[in-house]
Formats: C-alpha cells, structure tokens, sequence
C-alpha cells in the first residue's frame, strides 16, 4: 500500500446508488447514479439487484481509472451488532442472501457490493455503523408489554460521525460527552450518545416523532381499534411507518422543499402539520435530555436541517437543555471512509462477524 491509502465506499440507498473515491481522508471523486421505479421494478427482491448495482460501481471505476486499497459498503439493516468497522465476510453476505435480517433494505446491498469490490481488487471489504446498530442500555429495552422489547435501528453511521465531528471542534474526547443527536430525513431518529455510544433512540418507525414519511408514536388503543375494523390490511398499516405516513399522509407529499413553498404561500394547514412534525422532534430530544443527564449539546442533522424555520423552531423549544448545533446534510460517506482508514492504521478494531 502507498503512503496515501485509498478507499472506495458504496452508499445504496432505494433510488440511487452513491460512490466515492478516497486519498486518505480527501474525497477525490464522487458520483450519485439514480434509479428509476421502472428500472428497479424487473427486481423481485433488494438482493437481486447486486449485480445490476456492481455494473454501476464498475462504470465509475472505469471512469476514474482508480484501484482502492479498500472498499466500504453502507451497513445495513442487519441482525443487531455493535457499531464500528465490520469486516465483510462470507457469513454476512450469505445471511443477506437467505433473509437474516430484520429488513429488507436497500442499504443492505452496501455489504454484497463491498465484498465483490474486495474481491475483484483483493482489498479488504468493510462495513460501518450498519442500521441496525444496536448499543442501548438494557434498561432502555424494557416496555411494559413482556412480549415486547425495544431495540435499535437507526442512523448510526451519520449520527455517530456527526457526534465525533461535534467532539473534534470543541477539543474534547466523544467518550466524555453526553449528546444528542437528531437525523431529520424522510425518517427521523432522535438518539442519546454517551461514552462514544447509542443508548437510546426515539425512532419514528417505532416510538419516535412524526417525520415527513413516518406516523411516529400514536395512541395503542385505537391504533388496535383500527387494525381490528377491517380497514386496511397488515401490509396497509405498515405502511403508515414505512413510507405512507406522517406528513405524505395529513399533506400528501413528503418533500419539505414543496411543504416550505406551500407555507411561503400561506398554506395554513401545511404550516400546522409542520410545526405539529416539529413539537413532536422537540419532545423527543426533552425525554432523550431527562435519562441523558447533563447534556453537553443537541446536534440536529439530516437533509431537512436545511431549513432554517425548522431548525429555529427546534431551537426555541430545546435550547434551554443544552446549545444547539446544525450539522445539515450528513456525512455517510466520509465516515465511511474515516472509519476504514482508522481501521487499516490499526487505529480501530475491524470486528469479525460471526
């Protein structure tokens, strides 16, 4: 290996597929290929496009011309695991393949396509801070249903490098901080980050704020009442978590940049949906900040922490708990990267899954 290592990461996601040429830590190339409805819809499963995806990854490597030293695939929605760098390895694809998972996830993609980019380079194949990392505090899993504990699944990979960002610019160990750290996006997860760990989410799948996608925490007896009357099918109602709910059902749209016009325009029942999407996130990061103790600072992040009126609007609510910080966007790829590099200098453990 040179001086200068170089690392490819792949980011799946369910329209598109994101990669990124590394020296070390400076991105050299980068290239987002989208993906049709159409184009994705001769593909019964997830797993049945690898090879369509890996053509992709070829053509940008052709383009560019670059061999890595190491390729990095998005972690996906796994069995639960611990974050950090993972080595891909015969077991993890093979449990994709066979549906040993908790989802059936684009991201899930991330680890097939890094191992055949280990083994068309003979590089080493990682994955990092997969979705399904899982580091809560055993207490944090209790409900009072017996049949039924909390778990994990979240966006551990931007959160964790956005924390480890925060931690950078103030001089401080991440292992000393108590955060928390909310990812807007389609979903939203609000997360308490301390000793450098997860221990707790609110997700908007599960017990979370509405999100532009998502219903978020709702009243159990009547959403019975409802599963029970005939209404809407398993599937149906499934669907008001994932992908069908929150905003895209009270708005009939899920695009923020089209709810922010709306608003501009004096849409007064955008405007409440909004603000109501906004309460819910503030009450999250207040029921994170009372197990958290002594929190050091709120870090909102995603692609929806664009918005000023949103953010602004989190920090009346929050900013008495703790400063408030905007990280807009994420940084997946770079933390991809980051972490690989780290894990090639031997400067963090790869863990071998079993």
């Amino acid at each position: 290996m040179s001086s200068m290592l170089k690392i490819l990461t792949i980011n799946p996601g369910s329209t598109s597929t994101k990669v990124a040429f590394f020296k070390d830590n400076e991105k050299v190339y980068e290239k987002a290929f989208s993906h049709s409805a159409e184009e994705l819809s001769i593909f019964q499963k997830i797993v049945e496009q690898a090879e369509f995806r890996w053509s992709i990854v070829e053509s940008f490597l052709n383009e560019i011309k670059k061999v890595p030293d190491a390729v990095v695939g998005r972690g996906g929605v796994l069995r639960p695991m611990e974050g950090g760098v993972w080595r891909v390895n015969e077991k993890m694809v093979k449990d994709i393949y066979n549906g040993k998972v908790q989802a059936e996830h684009a991201s899930n993609l991330g680890a097939i396509l890094a191992k055949k980019g280990g083994e068309k380079f003979n590089a080493p194949a990682f994955i990092v801070d997969p979705v399904s990392t899982d580091e809560l505090d055993d207490i944090a899993r209790i409900t009072g249903f017996p049949e039924i504990e909390r778990n994990s699944k979240t966006h551990a990979l931007n959160v964790k490098a956005q924390a480890r960002r925060f931690a950078k610019e103030i001089g401080k160990p991440l292992e000393e901080l108590n955060l928390i750290v909310v990812h807007i996006g389609g979903g939203i997860t609000a997360n308490l980050v301390k000793g450098g760990k997860i221990r707790d989410i609110l997700d908007t799948r599960t017990d979370g704020p509405i999100s532009p996608e998502s219903a978020g925490s709702v009243d159990i007896p009547q959403l019975i009442d409802i599963a029970f009357s005939g209404k809407y099918s398993k599937d149906e109602l499934k669907k008001f978590w994932y992908g069908r709910g929150g905003l895209v059902a009270q708005l009939g749209t899920n695009s923020i940049e089209d709810i922010l016009e709306r608003i501009s325009m004096g849409d007064s029942k955008a405007e409440f949906y909004t603000r109501a999407m906004v309460y819910t996130i503030s009450k999250s990061i207040g029921a994170l900040a009372a197990v958290g103790k002594r929190i050091n600072a709120i870090i909102l992040t995603g692609g929806v922490s664009h918005s000023k009126m949103i953010t602004d609007e989190i920090k009346e609510y929050v900013e008495s708990i703790a400063p408030v910080i905007i990280y807009p966007g994420s940084i997946e790829m770079e933390a991809m990267a980051e972490s690989a590099l780290l894990a090639l200098k031997g400067k963090v453990e790869i863990k071998e899954y079993q």
